[in-house]
């Protein structure tokens, strides 16, 4: 069996613990290393972390942010407010179907993607 790779980062004793406990208790998973917020995306790289858990912190969407950008298939789960709420953060494709590829399609695909609150071009 594959078991989940995991990496605990920058976490509170207490909390740090408490994640410890249950991942020891889940076969599926597998605890791969503690890391801090600097070493990271290193971490992720030398672990082949699936999934990093991020502690309690003011800047852990950015924390979040920077680890996607250097890992997009990583999972970041963050754990906010003392352990009490968590959030998940992934990158996820979208694809959305334009139909015909005129050149004023692309044209105005282009535009949305950049400034998704520009109006279309006219012709």
């Amino acid at each position: 069996m594959n078991r989940i790779r995991v990496l605990m980062i920058t976490m509170p004793r207490l909390q740090a613990d408490i994640v410890r406990t249950a991942l020891a208790a889940e076969p599926a998973v597998e605890l791969v290393g503690e890391a801090s917020a600097r070493a990271a995306a290193d971490a992720v790289a030398a672990t082949g972390a699936q999934v990093a858990i991020l502690g309690d912190g003011e800047a852990l969407p950015a924390a979040a942010i920077d680890l996607l950008d250097a890992h997009p298939r990583l999972k970041v789960l963050g754990v906010t407010g003392s352990g009490r709420e968590a959030v998940l953060y992934e990158c996820r494709p979208v694809m959305t179907r334009l139909g015909e590829a005129s050149p004023r399609v692309l044209l105005d695909a282009i535009i949305r993607a950049v400034r998704p609150g520009r109006p279309e071009i006219l012709p």
